[in-house]
């Protein structure tokens, strides 16, 4: 015997959007060690797409890329 709870549920169903945004890296160079110096970082890629429920996608302007850079 079981029971399930609640007995209805509501389903938001959205049409699926893709988009092209364009992705940005930012350096952490807090950790950076005083003898190195870093550069203009680039992507591999200027651009990616996007896939989901409208209404995020919409929401999305770019996508950005964090990376830290060791010490050492």
């Amino acid at each position: 015997s079981y029971t399930i709870a609640p007995a209805k549920i509501k389903v938001n169903i959205q049409s699926r959007n893709t988009a092209t945004v364009p992705v940005e890296v930012r350096l952490s160079s807090k950790t950076l060690n005083g003898s190195y110096q870093i550069g203009t970082p680039k992507a591999a890629l200027e651009k990616v797409q996007i896939t989901g429920a409208k209404s995020e996608v919409q929401q999305v302007a770019k996508v950005i890329a964090y990376v830290n850079v060791p010490k050492n």
